[in-house]
């Protein structure tokens, strides 16, 4: 597990590798790249062969379907495109530019007649948004998505803005995607082509918002299966990919600011006292549990039983033990301020650049991101009965402070134009501080409710993967990638109080008056989630003719680790039921400071709980009300194989593709409560299953016309 310094460190480093010095000098000369595409599967063709008209400038396309020529004089050119079975294809009108790379992406189509040359002329144009189309439409599952330039030209500052784009996609809670109506739990997200930890402690989901729009070359929203695909997905698959190889050296620096003319200069944004790092989203201990707090529930179990002992040496050391838990507490973070909500903010610098090293390229992509916003949310909670009629409502505002600091360095090198390998890096974290204040009605009695709260949540990945494409072996494909990824949320000290009255005549007064106390009217959450996700894939592609054979095999291992504590504020007397006088003599009953409880309790939070002389043997204390099924340690382990295949058939003027295979998955599933548990002598193993599941799929697409596309598809996949 990486730990959250290190990953401090790593950022760092990134930033300093942005402030390298490097030559920007134009070289007089210009570059034409762009990427070779099948029109018919959308796939990328390798080999292809593209030549300079006039000159004796050409190039192969290469493992990835991309071709450059460079060092091309400036002025107007025309490019020839060949392949194997394909239609040969000329773009005219290209005019080169030595301050930038032209780029031109080209959809081929295969040939009619295989006994003659056809040549086909094409007037210039700008190819990237066809070749894009090309690949939604003839891609073997039925998907959609959102390239790079529908990114950039949107104002999304997060993946999951850009995605509700999508059609068919909707964004929940501005974090969460539903695929074609179901809920995130029928998803399943992978970045690279890897598995990702995910951040959500109750959910299988993946939270969107906290990954930059700025870092994705597409985002792609697969709605059906193909065997080469993960099975563990219903409503569909998102595949996030960042950009692996660059198109030239660059350098950015962006500044972004935004207002909101509700709420931006206004004083109506609540906050409160945080930690000096907030406003790069991490706490730094403000908030965590005192250092002495006991461990675990089972030690803070025993700490309260030892306030009701006879035993005098045993109560006076567990009174003295539990006085001091609620004085070591930050009572700062109880202190709530109005201010004016500054501008949103962002800052962007981004370095690419292209090395010749040997035969091949080395290429450089590296950007690091900050960026925060405030938000104001108005919020109603009720309970609707059947007759329309409303009950137990609450009404209020969510103050919401967010922050994000990100990173992303890869790096990628192709030797000779059939092999390339890369390493790719993201860092993302990003601290979200709400403000919640909340008033309304429950069964007559009037009530307001209070909460603080800050959520930490981290994610870092790393890929290392290669493909390489094998001329002797009919132009066959062998791509293969390793991947890690983890994940922390950390939610430290998400306090809640309540207010109420059940006459309007009454003063509100604090709601603590349990026995067992009730950490929802009155208490301090904690609670803490790391996952770890490893990944590694390897598959073969070997065309004969016109068939495509596709095979290959992936495993992954998942580990997570989530951790509660749940405290609850008591009134001493129903926690400490017996102390000793000053001189240690006999022992009193406790009945708590009435005079306390009766005047303080209609004081505000920042007054009752942020002075820590209040808690003492006769007026609050801190108690705990964490089960142990709260806490659980979870493992997932995944083996998988497939095999598929993909074959065009001519059914008179009109084609037909088949794509038909099978995916089998060997899967494990262990859960267990972190705290152990007295009356299962299992070791609170609560899940220990294995399964072994077999995925059929077949995909017909049938060209109706050159526009048009008719789908087929069954298949069968499982949610785990």
């Amino acid at each position: 597990m990486i730990s959250t310094k290190k990953i401090r460190v790593m950022t760092l480093l990134l930033l300093v590798t942005l402030l390298l010095p490097f030559n920007l000098k134009a070289s007089g000369k210009g570059t034409i790249s762009g990427k070779i595409i099948d029109a018919e599967t959308g796939d990328v063709l390798r080999r292809a062969t593209v030549a300079l008209q006039g000159t004796k400038l050409g190039a192969f396309s290469d493992v990835k379907g991309q071709y450059k020529l460079r060092d091309v004089p400036e002025g107007n050119y025309t490019i020839q495109v060949s392949y194997v079975g394909y239609k040969q294809k000329k773009i005219e009108n290209i005019v080169i530019d030595p301050k930038q790379e032209t780029i031109y992406n080209i959809v081929l189509e295969s040939a009619v007649s295989r006994t003659q040359e056809v040549v086909v002329e094409a007037r210039r144009e700008n190819n990237n948004a066809a070749a894009l189309l090309v690949q939604k439409k003839n891609a073997a599952q039925l998907s959609d998505g959102i390239s790079m330039e529908e990114i950039r030209r949107t104002p999304d500052s997060d993946a999951g803005q850009s995605l509700r784009r999508v059609s068919g996609v909707t964004l929940v809670n501005d974090k969460f995607v539903y695929i074609r109506g179901v809920s995130e739990r029928y998803s399943n997200t992978t970045l690279n082509g890897t598995s990702l930890a995910t951040t959500e402690p109750d959910k299988k989901a993946f939270a969107f918002d906290m990954f930059p729009s700025e870092f994705l070359e597409n985002a792609n929203v697969s709605k059906s299966f193909t065997p080469d695909m993960p099975g563990n997905f219903a409503g569909g698959l998102v595949q996030l990919n960042t950009v692996e190889f660059p198109a030239r050296r660059s350098f950015k620096i962006s500044f972004g600011t935004s207002m909101n003319d509700n709420l931006t200069l206004d004083k109506k944004f609540y906050s409160y006292q945080g930690g000096k790092q907030d406003w790069l989203g991490f706490d730094d201990g403000t908030r965590s549990l005192p250092k002495n707090f006991p461990k675990n529930p089972d030690a803070m179990r025993e700490l309260v039983n030892n306030l009701r002992s006879d035993d005098q040496a045993v109560l006076l050391k567990a009174t003295a033990e539990w006085e001091k838990l609620g004085k070591e507490f930050n009572s700062k973070t109880w202190s709530r301020d109005t201010m004016r909500a500054p501008l949103n903010g962002s800052i962007n610098m981004a370095y690419s650049d292209i090395f010749r090293i040997g035969d091949g390229d080395f290429g450089v992509i590296a950007s690091a991101m900050y960026g925060n916003t405030y938000s104001n949310n108005d919020i109603y909670r009720a309970t609707l009965e059947s007759n329309g009629s409303v009950y137990n409502y609450n009404a209020g505002t969510i103050s919401t402070y967010s922050a994000n600091l990100s990173g992303l360095f890869n790096v990628a090198y192709k030797f000779g134009s059939n092999n390339s390998i890369s390493w790719k890096n993201t860092y993302n974290n990003c601290g979200d501080n709400e403000t919640t204040i909340m008033q309304g009605k429950k069964d007559q009695v009037l009530t307001r409710q209070y909460g603080y709260n800050f959520v930490q949540k981290t994610l870092f990945a790393s890929q290392v993967g290669g493909e390489h494409n094998l001329t002797f072996l009919n132009n066959s494909l062998i791509d293969w990638k390793f991947g890690f990824s983890n994940s922390l949320r950390d939610e430290p000290d998400f306090k809640r109080v309540r207010y109420s009255r059940a006459d309007t005549a009454n003063p509100l007064m604090v709601d603590i008056y349990d026995l067992a106390g009730n950490g929802y009217l009155a208490g301090r959450f904690f609670s803490n989630l790391s996952e770890d996700a490893l990944t590694a894939a390897l598959n073969f592609t070997l065309p004969i003719d016109q068939l495509k054979i596709k095979t290959g095999f992936m495993w992954e291992g998942k580990q997570r680790d989530f951790a509660v504590r749940s405290l609850t504020i008591n009134k001493s007397n129903l926690m400490l039921k017996y102390y000793y006088d000053n001189d240690f003599d006999y022992v009193v009953p406790n009945y708590g400071d009435e005079n306390f409880y009766n005047t303080q309790f209609t004081e505000g939070p920042e007054a009752l709980f942020g002075n820590p002389d209040n808690f003492s043997y006769d007026r609050l204390g801190i108690g705990e009300e964490t089960k142990p099924t709260d806490s659980y340690q979870a493992k997932e382990g995944l083996v998988a194989g497939y095999v598929m295949g993909d074959m065009p058939f001519d059914i008179s003027d009109h084609k037909l593709r088949v794509i038909a295979g099978f995916r089998v998955e060997s899967s494990s599933q262990n859960l267990q409560s972190l705290y152990p548990i007295a009356y299962n002598n299992t070791d609170s193993l609560f899940v220990d299953k294995n399964y072994i599941d077999v995925l059929p799929a077949l995909s017909m697409v049938y060209e109706l016309t050159n526009e048009m596309n008719l789908r087929m598809t069954a298949s069968q996949t499982l949610t785990r």
